[in-house]
């Protein structure tokens, strides 16, 4: 069975039947017993021999805290109620006086008033003796003759008087010491006193370095502490630039870091100076970046790109250049890859595959003096591959198209060359012929008025 006691030397038994007890007023811990000994759980701050604990299993001489209460754990064979064992009991249920010692004249009277019947349960006790002498004279009373009642419990309010027959005063330690030995109850107030002393000394001694050591800084604490978080912001992932700062800074703030760990300390320094640069880079990114995106996002939603395919590829690799040191990195190059992507699968049916074979559809028609069907060929490819949405493909076509104004111009100055030479020869018919035959292939192009014009002039 267990026993805690008290700093008073008050005890308390613990249960055996496995029902918890409450300590303090929280209450700040139970203590049940187990199958490994009494199990103390922490409620609400409990230390067991200075040190503070969730569970413990209580070991003989343990001290338990909390708050300004101290407990010591003690292992007993029997209870032993909330005080210490009976004083007033001798062996057996009751202590007789010796009775053949014959009554001296002396005066006895005890301290306290006696129960009535039976055994009396005390705590430490003192005993007076019978004295056979007091100052050097005899008393002038015979002591009773002892009865089975136990010795009365002794208190504090009714202190007797020696008696010596000129004078009274009262009963001490040195009044007692020529007193007649009478059989001495056990146990002693002065042990029990001196015990608890002790203990509220040397608790309140180990309370204070306990304070003490609790007020003081602990550098090795702060050193691990510091490493600790240096590795949990190395995975912070490099887009959140933001909480990267941000965590670089409140280590930096604390003064402790740079007093026990100064080394880590400057590596955190340096780190958020680097951190601080990149943070200006990404925010300077974002004005670009941003409205990119979103036009991509938006394109992505319309059937190939809204034909923006080659725009956005093109503009994202200049992004990239730009700001590709910054967190945004990553991102524009999946865009990239996703539309490079894009246009390799339309290599085979796209406009740029097909752009040869117009031109050399283009240069046949030009031959043949069809400036008018090359034209047409033209326009109608752009009308297929959606010039309108494709900026690069426009651009083309609006070159093939002044190339063939341009051409048709010069095969009408050719043609009136070569309508005079016919007529310097006489073969006015055969002018007249050429150019009216070439007509068709003028047709709704600028050159063709020019064309009527020579005509006119030649044949008239």
């Amino acid at each position: 069975m267990g026993v805690l006691t008290t700093a008073s030397g008050e005890k308390v038994d613990l249960p055996t039947n496995g029902e918890p007890l409450g300590l303090g007023a929280g209450p700040n811990c139970k203590i049940v017993r187990t199958q490994q000994g009494y199990l103390l759980k922490d409620l609400n701050g409990t230390y067991v021999n200075g040190q503070r604990v969730r569970e413990h299993i209580l070991r003989e001489g343990d001290v338990i805290q909390f708050g300004s209460e101290r407990y010591r754990f003690s292992a007993a064979a029997a209870p032993t109620g909330r005080a210490t064992a009976s004083a007033g009991k001798q062996t057996g249920a009751t202590q007789k006086q010796p009775a053949a010692q014959p009554p001296a004249k002396t005066t006895q009277r005890a301290v306290g008033a006696a129960p009535a019947t039976g055994t009396h349960k005390t705590g430490t006790q003192r005993i007076q003796k019978p004295a056979t002498q007091s100052m050097g004279k005899p008393v002038t009373q015979s002591v009773p003759k002892p009865t089975t009642q136990s010795v009365p419990r002794p208190t504090t309010q009714s202190m007797q008087k020696h008696t010596t027959g000129r004078a009274t005063r009262p009963i001490t330690g040195r009044t007692t010491a020529h007193a007649v030995h009478a059989p001495k109850a056990p146990g002693s107030k002065k042990p029990l006193i001196f015990g608890v002393l002790a203990v509220l000394v040397l608790g309140g001694v180990g309370g204070l370095f306990w304070v003490i050591n609790q007020s003081m800084d602990k550098p090795e604490d702060f050193k691990k502490e510091i490493k600790q978080r240096l590795v949990d912001f190395s995975k912070i992932p490099v887009e959140e630039v933001q909480r990267r700062h941000d965590t670089l800074a409140d280590i930096v703030s604390n003064e402790k870091y740079k007093k026990y760990a100064l080394a880590d300390f400057n590596l955190a320094s340096k780190a958020l100076e680097t951190v601080k640069a990149e943070l200006k880079r990404t925010k300077e990114a974002d004005d670009e970046v941003r409205p990119y995106l979103m036009k991509f996002n938006k394109a992505k939603d319309e059937k190939d790109y809204d034909g923006q395919g080659e725009a956005l590829y093109d503009e994202v690799k200049g992004l990239i250049e730009r700001h590709g040191q910054t967190h945004h990195e990553k991102k524009l190059t999946e865009v990239r890859e996703e539309l490079k992507k894009y246009l390799e699968s339309l290599s085979s049916t796209s406009w740029i595959s097909q752009y040869p074979k117009l031109q050399a559809e283009t240069v046949s028609a030009v031959k043949k003096g069809d400036f008018a069907g090359a034209l047409k060929l033209i326009n109608d490819f752009g009308t297929q591959w959606k010039e309108s949405k494709d900026a690069q493909l426009h651009t083309k076509m609006e070159d093939q198209r002044a190339s063939m104004h341009r051409q048709a111009e010069q095969h009408v100055g050719k043609l009136e060359r070569d309508a005079k030479a016919k007529i310097g020869e006489g073969k006015k018919d055969e002018a007249k012929k050429m150019l009216e035959d070439a007509r068709p292939g003028f047709k709704d192009l600028p050159a063709a008025d020019h064309l009527e014009k020579i005509i006119r002039e030649l044949l008239r």
